[in-house]
């Protein structure tokens, strides 16, 4: 069942970014039914930031806030399982 969290998840991953939205999109589609709710709320918020932020935080790592660490670990994880 798709709740108004994950509808509001969806369409905030769309960036028009590329590189963003490889790793986004079919993170949206794909892996909500598996995550708690405080960790979409957590990718909600993280998804609040701007492009230039999110390609640091996420893409490079560089300056990642310590609070949004299990939910860029488990973005770049389900990112390299998809893509092996």
């Amino acid at each position: 069942m798709t709740t108004e969290l994950d509808k509001r998840i969806k369409w905030q991953s769309r960036r028009g970014l590329w590189e963003l939205d490889a790793i986004l999109v079919p993170f949206s589609e794909s892996c909500l039914d598996e995550i708690d709710r405080n960790n979409k709320e957590m990718l909600l918020d993280l998804l609040k930031n701007e492009d230039v932020d999110l390609m640091d935080w996420i893409v490079t790592g560089i300056n990642q806030p310590e609070h949004y660490t299990e939910i860029i670990d488990l973005l770049r994880t389900k990112h390299l399982e998809d893509n092996e």
